[in-house]
Order: C-alpha cells, then sequence, then structure tokens
C-alpha cells in the first residue's frame, strides 16, 4: 500500500514515515520493513527542496541523514498522524492500539 501510494505522490512519504516512526517508537509495532523505512528516508533527503505537506516541519534533515525520528515524543506528532497510524494498523494488521490526543 505504502509504494503504491508513493509512486503517486512523492510527498506522501512525509506522513508515511511520521506514522511509521510514531508506531515503532511508542507502540513497538513496525508498519514497515526497516529496508523500505531506510528507502524512504533516502528518497526524501534526496528530494527533500521539492517536498511539500503540513507536517514536513516535524523533520529535519538531520533525521533524514540518520534514519530515525526517535527524538520525537509521542505528544509531537499530530493528531491526524496517529490515528491514521492506529486505523491502519487495525484495518490491516489486526492490533488495537490506544493513542492519546495531543
Amino acid at each position: 500500500m505504502c509504494l503504491g501510494v508513493l509512486g503517486q505522490s512523492p510527498d506522501a512519504a512525509i506522513p508515511w514515515w511520521l506514522m511509521a516512526s510514531y508506531l515503532y517508537y511508542h507502540h513497538d509495532v513496525s508498519l514497515l520493513s526497516d529496508g523500505l523505512y531506510d528507502m524512504i528516508a533516502k528518497a526524501m533527503l534526496e528530494a527533500w527542496p521539492e517536498l511539500e505537506h503540513d507536517h514536513k516541519h516535524l523533520i529535519t534533515v538531520d533525521d533524514l541523514k540518520a534514519g530515525t525520528l526517535y527524538r520525537l515524543t509521542a505528544k509531537d506528532y499530530p493528531n491526524r498522524t496517529k490515528a491514521a497510524a492506529v486505523g491502519l494498523v487495525d484495518s490491516n494488521m489486526g492490533l488495537s492500539i490506544k493513542y492519546i490526543p495531543s
């Protein structure tokens, strides 16, 4: 699903990376494989000046170079990002995760 969306809109890498990071670092759930997560970071780094998204400001070039968003707290993620991540996990992985809106 992720690759299909990214093929249509490179800007969609931003919310996918945010959702994957939120789930991994705050719920111990892997939405994406490590390889795909790293691939998205590298692709975003190469296209960074051209990418546009409301939540781009949450990611830095240093984050992309390091390949991690570990520095963000759960409260740093937008509620719609958290809700979308939880929805994806529930509908595609059958896991029930609770989150507390910021």
